[in-house]
Protein backbone atom coordinates (compact mmCIF):
# COMPACT_ATOMS: atom_id res chain seq x y z
CA UNK A 1 0.00 0.00 0.00
CA UNK A 2 1.40 3.39 -1.04
CA UNK A 3 1.37 6.50 1.15
CA UNK A 4 -1.92 8.39 1.10
CA UNK A 5 -2.50 10.86 -1.73
CA UNK A 6 -4.77 13.73 -0.63
CA UNK A 7 -7.66 14.88 -2.79
CA UNK A 8 -7.75 18.32 -4.46
CA UNK A 9 -9.62 21.17 -2.81
CA UNK A 10 -12.08 21.16 -5.70
CA UNK A 11 -13.43 17.85 -4.35
CA UNK A 12 -15.87 18.84 -1.60
CA UNK A 13 -15.82 17.03 1.71
CA UNK A 14 -18.91 14.91 2.52
CA UNK A 15 -21.85 16.92 3.82
CA UNK A 16 -21.58 15.80 7.43
CA UNK A 17 -18.17 17.46 7.65
CA UNK A 18 -20.02 20.78 7.79
CA UNK A 19 -20.87 19.89 11.39
CA UNK A 20 -17.25 19.02 12.12
CA UNK A 21 -15.96 22.25 10.57
CA UNK A 22 -18.38 24.31 12.63
CA UNK A 23 -17.32 22.51 15.80
CA UNK A 24 -13.66 23.06 14.92
CA UNK A 25 -14.23 26.79 14.34
CA UNK A 26 -15.78 27.08 17.82
CA UNK A 27 -13.00 25.11 19.50
CA UNK A 28 -15.41 22.24 20.16
CA UNK A 29 -13.82 19.35 18.28
CA UNK A 30 -11.86 16.55 19.99
CA UNK A 31 -10.07 13.89 17.93
CA UNK A 32 -9.40 10.58 19.68
CA UNK A 33 -6.77 8.73 17.68
CA UNK A 34 -6.31 4.99 17.52
CA UNK A 35 -4.71 2.30 15.39
CA UNK A 36 -5.42 3.66 11.95
CA UNK A 37 -3.29 6.76 12.11
CA UNK A 38 0.00 5.03 12.96
CA UNK A 39 -0.43 1.87 10.89
CA UNK A 40 -0.75 3.74 7.59
CA UNK A 41 2.20 4.10 5.19
CA UNK A 42 4.98 5.09 5.60
CA UNK A 43 4.74 4.82 9.40
CA UNK A 44 3.75 1.14 9.40
CA UNK A 45 3.22 1.07 13.15
CA UNK A 46 2.85 -2.38 14.76
CA UNK A 47 -0.41 -4.06 15.62
CA UNK A 48 -1.16 -5.23 19.13
CA UNK A 49 -0.31 -8.77 18.12
CA UNK A 50 3.00 -7.62 16.64
CA UNK A 51 3.99 -6.12 19.99
CA UNK A 52 2.78 -9.19 21.86
CA UNK A 53 4.77 -11.51 19.59
CA UNK A 54 7.95 -9.50 20.17
CA UNK A 55 7.43 -9.62 23.94
CA UNK A 56 6.38 -13.28 24.22
CA UNK A 57 9.94 -14.67 24.52
CA UNK A 58 10.79 -12.01 27.13
CA UNK A 59 7.73 -12.88 29.19
CA UNK A 60 8.49 -16.59 28.93
CA UNK A 61 11.99 -15.94 30.27
CA UNK A 62 10.69 -13.72 33.08
CA UNK A 63 8.23 -16.37 34.23
CA UNK A 64 10.44 -19.40 33.60
CA UNK A 65 7.95 -21.07 31.28
CA UNK A 66 8.02 -22.34 27.70
CA UNK A 67 7.12 -19.79 25.06
CA UNK A 68 4.46 -22.19 23.81
CA UNK A 69 2.63 -21.82 27.14
CA UNK A 70 2.01 -18.16 26.22
CA UNK A 71 0.85 -18.78 22.65
CA UNK A 72 -2.20 -16.76 21.67
CA UNK A 73 -2.03 -14.32 24.60
CA UNK A 74 -2.52 -10.64 23.80
CA UNK A 75 -0.26 -7.91 25.16
CA UNK A 76 -2.53 -7.13 28.07
CA UNK A 77 -2.91 -10.85 28.84
CA UNK A 78 0.86 -11.25 28.86
CA UNK A 79 1.17 -8.25 31.15
CA UNK A 80 -1.51 -9.69 33.43
CA UNK A 81 0.44 -12.96 33.76
CA UNK A 82 3.52 -10.99 34.78
CA UNK A 83 1.53 -8.83 37.21
CA UNK A 84 0.05 -11.93 38.89
CA UNK A 85 3.14 -14.14 38.98
CA UNK A 86 6.08 -11.74 39.29
CA UNK A 87 4.81 -8.20 39.80
CA UNK A 88 8.30 -6.77 40.29
CA UNK A 89 9.11 -7.53 36.66
CA UNK A 90 6.17 -5.50 35.32
CA UNK A 91 8.28 -2.33 35.04
CA UNK A 92 10.89 -4.28 33.08
CA UNK A 93 8.13 -5.43 30.74
CA UNK A 94 7.12 -1.81 30.16
CA UNK A 95 10.67 -1.02 29.10
CA UNK A 96 10.70 -4.00 26.75
CA UNK A 97 7.33 -2.93 25.35
CA UNK A 98 8.67 0.56 24.63
CA UNK A 99 11.44 -1.09 22.59
CA UNK A 100 9.22 -3.55 20.71
CA UNK A 101 9.09 -1.24 17.66
CA UNK A 102 10.61 2.05 16.58
CA UNK A 103 8.09 4.12 18.50
CA UNK A 104 10.57 6.95 19.08
CA UNK A 105 11.79 7.31 15.51
CA UNK A 106 8.60 6.45 13.62
CA UNK A 107 8.29 8.12 10.22
CA UNK A 108 5.24 10.42 10.28
CA UNK A 109 2.60 9.79 7.65
CA UNK A 110 -0.05 12.03 6.12
CA UNK A 111 -2.39 11.58 9.09
CA UNK A 112 0.25 12.57 11.62
CA UNK A 113 1.09 15.72 9.68
CA UNK A 114 -2.58 16.57 9.14
CA UNK A 115 -3.17 16.36 12.88
CA UNK A 116 -0.14 18.57 13.53
CA UNK A 117 -1.52 21.17 11.10
CA UNK A 118 -4.92 21.08 12.79
CA UNK A 119 -3.32 21.51 16.20
CA UNK A 120 -1.27 24.42 14.89
CA UNK A 121 -4.44 26.10 13.67
CA UNK A 122 -6.03 25.67 17.10
CA UNK A 123 -9.12 23.91 15.76
CA UNK A 124 -8.86 20.58 17.62
CA UNK A 125 -8.06 19.04 20.97
CA UNK A 126 -6.15 15.78 20.60
CA UNK A 127 -6.24 12.47 22.48
CA UNK A 128 -4.22 9.43 21.41
CA UNK A 129 -3.89 5.85 22.64
CA UNK A 130 -0.66 5.38 20.70
CA UNK A 131 2.75 5.16 22.33
CA UNK A 132 4.74 6.47 19.38
CA UNK A 133 5.97 10.01 18.65
CA UNK A 134 4.38 10.28 15.21
CA UNK A 135 2.40 13.42 16.01
CA UNK A 136 5.26 15.10 17.85
CA UNK A 137 7.73 14.44 15.00
CA UNK A 138 5.16 15.60 12.45
CA UNK A 139 4.91 18.85 14.41
CA UNK A 140 8.61 19.48 13.82
CA UNK A 141 8.01 18.99 10.10
CA UNK A 142 5.43 21.78 10.07
CA UNK A 143 7.44 24.08 12.33
CA UNK A 144 5.45 23.68 15.53
CA UNK A 145 6.31 22.11 18.85
CA UNK A 146 3.86 19.51 20.16
CA UNK A 147 4.21 18.08 23.64
CA UNK A 148 3.07 14.57 24.51
CA UNK A 149 1.30 14.45 27.88
CA UNK A 150 1.24 10.90 29.20
CA UNK A 151 0.12 10.98 32.83
CA UNK A 152 -2.20 12.85 35.20
CA UNK A 153 0.81 14.57 36.77
CA UNK A 154 2.07 15.77 33.41
CA UNK A 155 -1.39 17.07 32.59
CA UNK A 156 -1.21 19.27 35.69
CA UNK A 157 2.26 20.55 34.81
CA UNK A 158 1.68 21.40 31.15
CA UNK A 159 2.24 24.97 30.02
CA UNK A 160 0.51 26.79 27.21
CA UNK A 161 2.02 24.88 24.29
CA UNK A 162 0.30 22.48 21.92
CA UNK A 163 -0.39 19.07 23.43
CA UNK A 164 -1.44 15.56 22.55
CA UNK A 165 -2.87 13.71 25.56
CA UNK A 166 -1.46 10.17 25.38
CA UNK A 167 -3.81 8.24 27.63
CA UNK A 168 -1.92 4.95 27.32
CA UNK A 169 1.48 6.48 27.85
CA UNK A 170 4.46 7.39 25.70
CA UNK A 171 7.39 5.19 24.72
CA UNK A 172 9.79 7.97 25.70
CA UNK A 173 8.72 7.36 29.31
CA UNK A 174 8.18 3.58 29.79
CA UNK A 175 6.71 3.89 33.33
CA UNK A 176 3.70 5.68 31.77
CA UNK A 177 2.78 2.78 29.45
CA UNK A 178 -0.58 1.16 30.17
CA UNK A 179 -0.17 -2.52 29.36
CA UNK A 180 -2.57 -4.36 31.67
CA UNK A 181 -6.31 -4.19 31.06
CA UNK A 182 -6.88 -2.58 34.45
CA UNK A 183 -4.47 0.22 33.56
CA UNK A 184 -6.13 0.69 30.18
CA UNK A 185 -9.52 1.10 31.81
CA UNK A 186 -8.35 3.79 34.23
CA UNK A 187 -6.70 6.76 32.47
CA UNK A 188 -9.59 8.44 30.65
CA UNK A 189 -10.66 10.74 33.48
CA UNK A 190 -7.67 13.07 33.56
CA UNK A 191 -7.78 13.56 29.80
CA UNK A 192 -11.51 14.29 29.86
CA UNK A 193 -10.82 16.99 32.42
CA UNK A 194 -8.22 18.63 30.21
CA UNK A 195 -10.63 19.02 27.29
CA UNK A 196 -13.80 19.61 29.30
CA UNK A 197 -14.51 22.96 27.68
CA UNK A 198 -14.46 21.52 24.19
CA UNK A 199 -16.68 18.60 25.16
CA UNK A 200 -19.41 20.67 26.80
CA UNK A 201 -21.37 21.07 23.56
CA UNK A 202 -18.91 19.64 21.09
CA UNK A 203 -18.00 16.56 19.10
CA UNK A 204 -15.68 13.67 19.86
CA UNK A 205 -14.51 11.90 16.72
CA UNK A 206 -12.84 8.51 17.24
CA UNK A 207 -10.46 8.11 14.32
CA UNK A 208 -9.01 4.74 13.36
CA UNK A 209 -9.94 3.13 16.67
CA UNK A 210 -11.33 -0.35 16.17
CA UNK A 211 -12.09 -2.93 18.84
CA UNK A 212 -8.38 -3.71 19.05
CA UNK A 213 -6.17 -0.67 19.44
CA UNK A 214 -2.68 -0.27 18.08
CA UNK A 215 -1.09 -1.94 21.10
CA UNK A 216 -3.88 -2.96 23.48
CA UNK A 217 -7.57 -3.84 23.49
CA UNK A 218 -9.84 -0.85 23.99
CA UNK A 219 -12.89 -0.93 26.29
CA UNK A 220 -15.20 0.57 23.68
CA UNK A 221 -18.32 0.82 25.86
CA UNK A 222 -16.33 2.54 28.61
CA UNK A 223 -14.94 5.04 26.09
CA UNK A 224 -18.41 5.97 24.89
CA UNK A 225 -19.59 6.38 28.48
CA UNK A 226 -16.55 8.46 29.48
CA UNK A 227 -16.51 10.72 26.44
CA UNK A 228 -20.00 10.56 24.98
CA UNK A 229 -21.79 11.86 28.06
CA UNK A 230 -19.65 15.01 27.93
CA UNK A 231 -20.22 15.72 24.24
CA UNK A 232 -23.28 16.54 22.20
CA UNK A 233 -22.16 14.15 19.47
CA UNK A 234 -19.92 11.09 19.06
CA UNK A 235 -18.61 10.08 15.64
CA UNK A 236 -16.54 7.05 14.69
CA UNK A 237 -14.33 7.14 11.58
CA UNK A 238 -13.34 3.65 10.48
CA UNK A 239 -13.72 1.74 7.20
CA UNK A 240 -15.94 -0.87 8.89
CA UNK A 241 -17.79 -0.32 12.16
CA UNK A 242 -17.03 -3.19 14.52
CA UNK A 243 -19.66 -5.10 16.46
CA UNK A 244 -18.25 -3.61 19.67
CA UNK A 245 -18.85 -0.08 18.39
CA UNK A 246 -22.36 -0.94 17.22
CA UNK A 247 -23.24 -2.31 20.63
CA UNK A 248 -21.67 0.64 22.49
CA UNK A 249 -23.52 3.15 20.30
CA UNK A 250 -26.94 1.60 20.87
CA UNK A 251 -27.32 -0.95 18.10
CA UNK A 252 -26.77 -1.01 14.32
CA UNK A 253 -29.32 1.70 13.44
CA UNK A 254 -28.11 4.21 16.00
CA UNK A 255 -24.48 3.36 15.31
CA UNK A 256 -24.95 4.03 11.59
CA UNK A 257 -25.80 7.65 12.44
CA UNK A 258 -22.42 8.05 14.11
CA UNK A 259 -20.35 6.12 11.58
CA UNK A 260 -18.08 7.87 9.05
CA UNK A 261 -16.93 5.21 6.60
CA UNK A 262 -13.31 6.28 6.20
CA UNK A 263 -9.81 5.41 7.26
CA UNK A 264 -7.80 7.90 9.32
CA UNK A 265 -6.02 9.53 6.38
CA UNK A 266 -9.22 10.01 4.38
CA UNK A 267 -11.09 11.44 7.37
CA UNK A 268 -8.35 13.94 8.17
CA UNK A 269 -8.02 14.97 4.52
CA UNK A 270 -11.79 15.60 4.33
CA UNK A 271 -11.60 17.68 7.51
CA UNK A 272 -8.67 19.74 6.18
CA UNK A 273 -10.47 20.38 2.88
CA UNK A 274 -13.64 21.37 4.69
CA UNK A 275 -11.73 23.89 6.79
CA UNK A 276 -9.85 25.36 3.82
CA UNK A 277 -13.02 25.69 1.76
CA UNK A 278 -14.74 27.37 4.70
CA UNK A 279 -11.84 29.82 5.01
CA UNK A 280 -12.04 30.63 1.31
CA UNK A 281 -15.79 31.19 1.53
CA UNK A 282 -15.36 33.50 4.51
CA UNK A 283 -12.55 35.40 2.79
CA UNK A 284 -14.75 36.00 -0.25
CA UNK A 285 -17.57 37.14 2.02
CA UNK A 286 -15.29 39.67 3.70
CA UNK A 287 -14.40 41.14 0.32
CA UNK A 288 -18.02 41.32 -0.82
CA UNK A 289 -19.06 43.36 2.23
CA UNK A 290 -16.45 46.05 1.51
CA UNK A 291 -17.80 49.38 0.17
CA UNK A 292 -18.84 48.57 -3.37
CA UNK A 293 -18.47 52.18 -4.49
CA UNK A 294 -14.73 51.85 -4.08
CA UNK A 295 -13.35 50.90 -7.46
CA UNK A 296 -10.59 48.74 -6.02
CA UNK A 297 -13.08 46.33 -4.40
CA UNK A 298 -14.13 44.79 -7.71
CA UNK A 299 -10.51 44.31 -8.67
CA UNK A 300 -9.74 42.74 -5.29
CA UNK A 301 -12.63 40.30 -5.76
CA UNK A 302 -11.42 39.43 -9.24
CA UNK A 303 -7.96 38.69 -7.87
CA UNK A 304 -9.34 36.56 -5.05
CA UNK A 305 -11.50 34.51 -7.43
CA UNK A 306 -8.44 33.92 -9.60
CA UNK A 307 -6.55 32.75 -6.55
CA UNK A 308 -9.34 30.42 -5.50
CA UNK A 309 -9.50 28.93 -8.97
CA UNK A 310 -5.72 28.43 -8.96
CA UNK A 311 -5.94 26.55 -5.67
CA UNK A 312 -8.66 24.22 -6.92
CA UNK A 313 -6.29 21.37 -7.79
CA UNK A 314 -4.06 21.91 -4.79
CA UNK A 315 -4.26 19.76 -1.66
CA UNK A 316 -5.68 21.22 1.53
CA UNK A 317 -2.62 20.45 3.62
CA UNK A 318 -0.38 22.21 1.09
CA UNK A 319 -2.59 25.30 1.10
CA UNK A 320 -2.68 25.41 4.89
CA UNK A 321 1.11 25.17 5.01
CA UNK A 322 1.40 28.03 2.53
CA UNK A 323 -1.43 30.00 4.07
CA UNK A 324 -0.38 29.56 7.69
CA UNK A 325 2.10 32.42 7.69
CA UNK A 326 -0.71 34.92 7.30
CA UNK A 327 -4.40 35.62 7.43
CA UNK A 328 -4.96 37.68 4.29
CA UNK A 329 -5.12 36.15 0.81
CA UNK A 330 -6.62 38.74 -1.49
CA UNK A 331 -5.49 41.34 -3.94
CA UNK A 332 -5.78 44.90 -2.82
CA UNK A 333 -6.58 47.15 -5.69
CA UNK A 334 -5.12 46.00 -8.99
CA UNK A 335 -4.89 42.67 -10.76
CA UNK A 336 -2.29 40.23 -9.55
CA UNK A 337 -0.43 40.81 -12.80
CA UNK A 338 -1.52 37.82 -14.81
CA UNK A 339 -3.04 34.40 -14.34
CA UNK A 340 -2.62 32.97 -10.83
CA UNK A 341 -1.34 29.43 -10.50
CA UNK A 342 -1.01 27.12 -7.52
CA UNK A 343 1.55 24.36 -7.81
CA UNK A 344 3.39 21.86 -5.68
CA UNK A 345 1.95 20.05 -2.71
CA UNK A 346 2.25 19.82 1.05
CA UNK A 347 5.31 21.75 2.23
CA UNK A 348 6.23 22.71 -1.36
CA UNK A 349 2.99 24.51 -2.19
CA UNK A 350 3.45 27.80 -4.07
CA UNK A 351 1.11 30.48 -5.39
CA UNK A 352 2.37 32.71 -8.21
CA UNK A 353 1.46 34.91 -11.11
CA UNK A 354 3.53 35.22 -14.26
CA UNK A 355 5.52 37.97 -12.55
CA UNK A 356 5.97 37.00 -8.89
CA UNK A 357 5.45 34.53 -6.07
CA UNK A 358 3.12 35.35 -3.19
CA UNK A 359 3.82 34.54 0.44
CA UNK A 360 2.06 35.48 3.67
CA UNK A 361 3.65 36.28 7.02
CA UNK A 362 1.61 36.63 10.21
CA UNK A 363 3.17 37.44 13.56
CA UNK A 364 0.47 39.50 15.32
CA UNK A 365 1.70 42.33 17.53
CA UNK A 366 5.37 41.69 16.71
CA UNK A 367 7.63 44.46 15.36
CA UNK A 368 7.88 44.62 11.59
CA UNK A 369 11.66 44.17 11.87
CA UNK A 370 11.18 40.78 13.54
CA UNK A 371 8.39 39.80 11.16
CA UNK A 372 10.57 40.66 8.20
CA UNK A 373 13.46 38.62 9.63
CA UNK A 374 11.24 35.56 10.14
CA UNK A 375 9.57 35.94 6.76
CA UNK A 376 12.84 36.46 4.94
CA UNK A 377 14.33 33.36 6.54
CA UNK A 378 11.37 31.22 5.44
CA UNK A 379 11.49 32.55 1.88
CA UNK A 380 15.24 32.02 1.69
CA UNK A 381 14.89 28.48 2.95
CA UNK A 382 12.16 27.68 0.44
CA UNK A 383 14.28 29.16 -2.33
CA UNK A 384 17.37 27.20 -1.26
CA UNK A 385 15.26 24.01 -1.12
CA UNK A 386 14.17 24.50 -4.72
CA UNK A 387 10.52 25.17 -3.92
CA UNK A 388 10.44 28.16 -6.28
CA UNK A 389 10.81 26.98 -9.84
CA UNK A 390 12.44 30.17 -11.08
CA UNK A 391 13.87 33.45 -9.83
CA UNK A 392 10.72 35.60 -9.92
CA UNK A 393 10.41 38.21 -7.16
CA UNK A 394 8.58 37.30 -3.96
CA UNK A 395 5.85 39.56 -2.57
CA UNK A 396 5.15 38.90 1.13
CA UNK A 397 1.93 40.25 2.63
CA UNK A 398 2.22 40.85 6.37
CA UNK A 399 -0.77 40.62 8.72
CA UNK A 400 -0.90 42.15 12.19
CA UNK A 401 2.66 43.44 12.59
CA UNK A 402 3.65 46.69 14.33
CA UNK A 403 5.80 49.33 12.66
CA UNK A 404 6.25 51.30 9.47
CA UNK A 405 5.73 49.71 6.09
CA UNK A 406 6.52 51.06 2.62
CA UNK A 407 4.70 54.18 1.53
CA UNK A 408 1.05 53.93 0.60
CA UNK A 409 2.14 55.21 -2.79
CA UNK A 410 4.28 52.15 -3.34
CA UNK A 411 4.42 51.14 -7.00
CA UNK A 412 1.73 48.93 -8.46
CA UNK A 413 4.28 46.16 -8.88
CA UNK A 414 5.06 45.71 -5.21
CA UNK A 415 8.12 43.67 -6.06
CA UNK A 416 9.81 46.79 -7.39
CA UNK A 417 12.41 48.55 -5.27
CA UNK A 418 13.47 45.17 -3.98
CA UNK A 419 15.21 44.12 -0.82
CA UNK A 420 17.46 41.31 -1.90
CA UNK A 421 18.35 38.00 -0.32
CA UNK A 422 21.83 38.08 1.14
CA UNK A 423 22.39 34.76 2.85
CA UNK A 424 21.14 32.04 0.56
CA UNK A 425 23.45 29.22 -0.37
CA UNK A 426 26.51 30.17 -2.41
CA UNK A 427 25.88 30.16 -6.11
CA UNK A 428 22.15 30.93 -5.87
CA UNK A 429 21.31 34.23 -7.48
CA UNK A 430 19.54 36.66 -5.16
CA UNK A 431 15.90 37.50 -5.88
CA UNK A 432 13.87 40.52 -4.75
CA UNK A 433 11.62 40.28 -1.68
CA UNK A 434 9.17 42.98 -0.59
CA UNK A 435 7.01 43.07 2.55
CA UNK A 436 3.65 44.88 2.63
CA UNK A 437 0.85 45.29 5.16
CA UNK A 438 -2.34 43.33 4.56
CA UNK A 439 -4.24 46.12 6.34
CA UNK A 440 -3.23 48.57 3.61
CA UNK A 441 -4.65 46.19 1.05
CA UNK A 442 -8.14 46.00 2.52
CA UNK A 443 -8.16 49.79 2.80
CA UNK A 444 -7.51 50.06 -0.91
CA UNK A 445 -4.17 51.76 -0.36
CA UNK A 446 -1.92 49.25 -2.01
CA UNK A 447 -1.77 47.35 -5.23
CA UNK A 448 -0.37 43.84 -5.15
Amino acid sequence: MAPYRPAPISQPAPGRFTQLVEAAKRGRLVLYLGAGISMAEPSCGPSGWDVANVLRPNVAQMLGVDEGDLAGLSLEELAQRVAEEDDERLETLRVRASEAADFLGITPNFGHEAVALLLREGVIKLISVNWDRGVEIAGLRVDVGIQGVASPQESIEIGHGLTVFKVHGCATRPPTLAITQREIDEPQGWAVGQVQGALADGIVAFVGLGTVGLYVREPIEDLVEAWGKEASSVLVADPVLSAAWEEALGGPEEAAKSHIESDADGFLDDLLRGLVLEALVMSEQQIRILPQEEGWVATMLKGFLELRKALGQANADGVIRWWRDGVSTGADGTPFGGEIEGSGSRGRQTVASGERYFEIVSRPAQPISEVERVGRHRIQQRYADGVYGDKKPVSAVVAGAIGRFPSEEAPTDISAGSTEMTDVAEGIEAIPIRFFAAEDGVRGRLAV
